[in-house]
Parts: structure tokens; C-alpha cells; sequence
């Protein structure tokens, strides 16, 4: 399953990076797509994100304060909706709440960077493939996936737009 991981600005680019470092390792059918590692030196970076956003089957939104009104976000997001049968767009807080996110982003099922949220957005993607992780293989590889990104997460916390 291809699986689109939107970023904008240092922070969320962290974000994504870690994202795109673990998730690939704890859902093994996953194909994460990260542009800073997607995109081959020398390509239309237009023409890869087009043809990825449209390829891709769930779309993880990495929101901070500084980016959540960036309008590329939400190119991305109303692309991936666009593309998305059952649009599998999934806005990511962190450093925000629900609350703060208006507009287009919205119409979403927000998760916020809980361990019980990123653990339901997972159980969610995990429900969409091929070859899915059972109960128990499901939560002792999220507990390894948890201890990592929530680690690299909060280092990000010090990182300015």
C-alpha cells in the first residue's frame, strides 16, 4: 500500500523523515513515499509528487503551528482526497489541537500525536493491507514504532519553522 507523507517547513520535514524511517520497518506492506527521499536528483519534482498523489492510497499530514495554513498542505491533501476512493487523508497535530485546524483540513478526521491517536491512525492503515499484522504482532511492533517516533517527535519540539 502506497502511503503519502506531506510535510512543510524544518519541523514538519523532521516529522515526516522519522514518519517515513519507521513506518515503512512496522507496517512491512507499506510503501512510504517522503519527497526528500522520493525524488531522484535530476527529476521533475512536480511531475514525481503528481504521480505519486495520485498512486497513493493514504495520505499522513504533518501539521505544526507554522505550516497549518501552508498552501501546498493543502494542495497535497485536496489531491490526495481527490484520488482517494475512501479519502484516506489523515492530518497529524502536533504542537496543535483540533481546535486549531479550520478549513479544508477539517472536513478530516484529525489525530493528534497521542500514543492511543498515532496507534488508531496505524491500526487504521494496518486494517487496509494485504498482508496485515495480527493483534499481538500489531502491538508489540507498535510499542518499538512508539518509542522511536515519540523520541524523534519531541526532539522536534526545538526545532523553529
Amino acid at each position: 500500500m502506497k502511503l503519502f507523507i506531506s510535510w512543510s517547513g524544518k519541523r514538519s520535514q523532521r516529522i515526516g523523515h522519522s514518519l517515513y524511517d519507521s513506518l515503512e520497518a512496522f507496517l512491512q506492506g507499506t510503501e512510504p513515499f517522503f519527497s526528500p527521499e522520493g525524488i531522484e536528483k535530476g527529476a521533475s519534482w512536480f511531475d514525481t509528487l503528481s504521480r505519486q498523489l495520485g498512486e497513493t492510497n493514504f495520505g499522513i499530514i504533518c501539521l505544526t503551528p507554522e505550516n497549518r495554513l501552508n498552501p501546498w498542505l493543502l494542495f497535497e491533501a485536496g489531491a490526495l482526497a481527490k484520488h482517494i476512493k475512501a479519502a484516506n487523508v489523515c492530518p497529524v497535530l502536533f504542537g496543535l489541537t483540533p481546535d486549531d485546524i479550520e478549513g479544508p483540513l477539517a472536513q478530516f478526521q484529525l489525530t493528534s500525536f497521542t500514543k492511543a491517536d498515532i496507534e488508531r491512525m496505524c491500526g487504521t492503515i494496518n486494517s487496509r493491507l494485504e498482508r496485515k499484522l495480527g493483534p499481538r504482532p500489531f502491538a508489540t511492533a507498535f510499542e518499538a514504532f512508539w518509542t522511536t517516533t515519540d523520541a524523534v517527535i519531541r526532539e522536534c519540539q526545538e526545532i523553529n519553522a
